[in-house]
């Protein structure tokens, strides 16, 4: 198939860019332009992607490559395209449902329709990537990242030091500016770490090249790995971020049961699919638990939805709550709550008598 002119005009002109890596990626805004929060479908980094509304286009710091929408598809490589005239195609049938053309590009598989020998092997393959990006970073050392959950974050130092010590958090060198990491693993493979900065003033976060997101990060009771089974009547928690979910398991003690619930983090509200294979696979009643914000209510029904319609083809039936926080998110809640208790602890008559002596 020759790509017309005129075919190439019309893409530019009816495909939004901005609609386009909406469907695709988490987006941020700022100043009238869009950004791309972490990583892709496969891994890869667009945190440096700018992306302009009104011009339709797109440029990428990193690597200084930009364009137009066209060019856009192939550098973030969506649905695995990775050439002009596939991204033509597809960008084509976005305006035009009806228009088949053969491409070279086979879509991807979904987590529902590959076979479980597929789908370990894609876990192998998430994982041989993970390790050899995570393994130059990560440091023997933890003091740095520990100090900033506790006194930073404000988390359960409990909850901290059982992360570090079942290997689900560590400390990672990112080229001379100090990080945690948030690991997950399924079946002793690597499928999902994720990063950020916790130096002063760096808001950098993102994820390793090669997470598998049919997966996100799942944390299961330590007994059921022990065990190999997992008790009945726990429910599942899910997340957007691992802080997130750290936060709210030092908030919720008194409502969670650690040794029978499950604990999902999806990195974005985009990639909630990670929670409808879990619960495919595990029939548990559902807490999502996504920011207190627009895109946390708005997604936090989308997959409610998609949660209760797995009922219509399932004999065991689940129920389906949603948990907001006051503030944006649980760690602004929990932020909240120590300087709060700070504030009583400064005001109590045994403070004030002491202090007096």
């Amino acid at each position: 198939m020759s790509t017309s002119k005129k075919m190439i005009k019309e893409i530019k002109e009816h495909v939004s860019i901005v609609d386009l890596a909406s469907d695709y990626f988490d987006l941020t805004r700022k100043n009238g332009y869009f950004g791309i929060r972490g990583s892709g479908a496969d891994g890869g980094d667009f945190s440096s992607i700018v992306i302009y509304p009104e011009s339709n286009s797109f440029f990428r710091n990193s690597n200084r490559h930009g364009g137009d929408v066209i060019s856009f598809v192939t550098e973030t490589q969506i649905e695995g395209i990775n050439n002009f005239r596939d991204a033509v195609i597809f960008l084509r049938q976005r305006i035009d449902p009806d228009f088949k053309i053969e491409t070279s590009y086979k879509k991807k598989k979904t987590y529902a329709e590959m076979s479980s020998s597929e789908r370990i092997e894609k876990l192998r393959s998430c994982n041989e990537m993970l390790k050899e990006n995570f393994s130059e970073e990560v440091e023997k050392t933890y003091k740095h990242a520990m100090a900033y959950l506790i006194q930073e974050r404000k988390l359960d130092p409990e909850i901290v030091k059982e992360g570090f010590k079942n290997g689900e958090i560590a400390q990672v060198n990112m080229k001379g500016h100090k990080g945690v990491a948030f690991i997950s693993k399924e079946m002793g493979l690597y499928s999902c770490i994720s990063k950020r900065g916790i130096s002063k003033g760096s808001k950098f976060k993102g994820d390793y090249r090669g997470c598998d997101y049919d997966y996100g990060w799942r944390l299961f009771p330590t007994e059921a790995k022990k065990k190999g089974f997992l008790p009945p009547d726990g429910k599942i928690y899910c997340f957007e971020g691992y802080i997130d979910m750290l936060s709210f398991k030092t908030l919720a003690k008194n409502m969670i049961q650690p040794d029978k619930d499950i604990f999902i983090v999806c990195g974005s509200t985009n990639k909630y699919q990670c929670v409808l294979n879990t619960v495919n696979e595990y029939r548990r009643d559902v807490i999502v638990c996504f920011d207190n914000d627009t895109k946390g209510h708005e997604l936090g029904d989308v997959l409610k939805e998609a949660l209760l319609e797995t009922n219509k083809s399932n004999d065991r039936q689940i129920k389906v709550g949603q948990l907001f926080s006051k503030g944006k998110d649980w760690n602004d809640d929990l932020k909240a709550m120590r300087k709060q208790q700070s504030i009583q602890i400064n005001k109590s008559p045994t403070m004030l008598k002491s202090r007096s002596m």
